[in-house]
């Protein structure tokens, strides 16, 4: 009896060889426990089937296939980049006809050289121009035209834009300035103001610690101007002018008329008016003159004046009873030395006795001990030289420290040894008349 079903266990391992096992019966693959099918076991294929991959057939028997990788598409490229040895060591060119829809973000750095462009640009919109750097501009920009400046944020206004109004900013917008004017046709900038303070023009340097850190201001008139540069100084329609002209003369003008000029040598000249010193004790300094005396106090000339005085003479201190048909007396004084003249007649001199003194000098003497200044009379008229030793007299007077008197002495000429006495009023007569010139020094 034949055998036709032989079960698992009836089969020792290892005696079932391939030839017993029929060729074209199949296998289940249930049957085929996990890793039990060598390497060995598959289909190696032969010589045909050199250089070409394995292919799934969708549950069919796999096949050997060749796959053309010449022609793959960059789409399939997904992520990860060619490594350099997969490319030949000489690239092929590449025709820019090809280089198509490139983005602007790849050009990470470099630049396009010129020969890759056309010889004619196409139009490019400035809407595409956006972003560019201010480096990457070189050359002279051309003329902007107004009308080409879109989408300038309307929250920027100029308010108050009239005609040569200087424009400012206030933080936010732009403003026209009202008191701050330009005119370009007769090119005047004038700044206004009507608030109660100052209007000030401020130049300032605020470097304080180098030498050279000045502020100036700076005013050029051209070198064939009459009247050169200029600044006028006004006020109620009253002006000064101070100018500098191409002679080298610095000029002061008062209402349009020449009061005072340094001129180029450096001498001063005044035209109008006095030079006034108003500082009690200060003056004309010539402490720099060469050859001063050993014994000089002051180089500072601080005084001039002229004017009168009222000559009058004293009798021990009184004058009861005078009158005068003259008094007249002029000074001069200059610094402190004091020239003075006077002329005196009397038409009685009264009652009072004692030394004679001529009173009423413009400026007090000198307080120094025994600085003293003398004068003759000039001129003495009707004496009574009879009374008194001596009959005949002369006359002369001297300062006393400290005083606006003057001593008035008596020499009498006709004794054997003529003496200088005190004139008293026994030497005057009722019609007596003289004249003095005399320089002294006040304090």
């Amino acid at each position: 009896m034949a055998l036709t079903q032989v079960s698992s266990k009836g089969i020792k391992d290892a005696t079932l060889l391939n030839e017993d096992v029929n060729a074209s019966a199949d296998i289940a693959g249930s049957k085929l426990a996990d890793n039990s099918i060598s390497l060995a076991k598959l289909l190696h294929g032969d010589s045909n089937n050199n250089g070409k991959f394995l292919r799934a057939n969708n549950g069919a028997d796999p096949t050997f296939e060749t796959i053309d990788l010449t022609a793959l598409s960059a789409s399939n490229l997904t992520s990860g980049t060619i490594p350099d040895a997969r490319f030949p060591s000489t690239l092929p060119a590449i025709s820019g006809a090809n280089l198509t829809d490139l983005n602007a973000s790849r050009l990470v750095s470099g630049t396009v050289p010129d020969a890759r462009f056309p010889a004619t640009l196409p139009a490019v919109s400035a809407a595409n121009l956006t972003n560019i750097p201010a480096a990457n501009i070189t050359g002279t920009l051309p003329a902007i035209d107004g009308s080409n400046l879109t989408g300038i944020s309307a929250g920027v206004t100029v308010s108050g834009n009239v005609n040569n109004r200087v424009i400012t900013g206030d933080g936010t917008n732009l403003v026209g300035e009202s008191g701050f004017t330009h005119d370009p046709s007769s090119q005047d900038t004038q700044i206004d103001g009507s608030n109660n303070a100052p209007v000030d023009l401020i130049i300032a340097n605020t470097n304080n610690s180098q030498a050279a850190a000045t502020a100036r201001l700076h005013i050029s008139a051209g070198d064939n101007a009459n009247n050169g540069g200029q600044i006028e100084l006004e006020c109620n329609g009253q002006y000064h002018t101070l100018e500098s002209r191409s002679n080298g003369t610095f000029y002061i003008f008062n209402n349009g008329t020449e009061a005072l000029t340094l001129d180029n040598s450096n001498n001063m000249h005044l035209s109008l008016g006095s030079f006034v010193i108003g500082t009690s004790g200060e003056g004309l300094s010539f402490q720099n003159t060469s050859g001063s005396a050993s014994g000089s106090d002051s180089s500072k000339l601080n005084d001039y004046e002229e004017g009168s005085w009222t000559p009058s003479v004293t009798f021990g201190g009184g004058n009861t009873g005078q009158s005068y048909g003259t008094q007249v007396g002029r000074y001069i004084k200059v610094g402190k030395l004091v020239h003075i003249q006077c002329y005196v007649t009397f038409t009685d001199k009264g009652s009072s006795t004692g030394t004679a003194r001529l009173a009423g000098l413009p400026f007090t003497t000198r307080n120094q001990s025994s600085a003293y200044s003398s004068a003759p009379f000039a001129y003495f008229h009707n004496g009574n030289s009879s009374s008194g030793p001596g009959s005949i007299s002369s006359f002369m007077a001297y300062t006393e420290i400290n005083q606006t008197t003057l001593n008035i002495q008596r020499e009498q000429l006709n004794q054997s040894t003529p003496e200088m006495n005190d004139a008293h009023e026994y030497n005057f007569a009722y019609n007596t008349e003289f004249m003095l010139t005399m320089t002294y020094v006040s304090n």
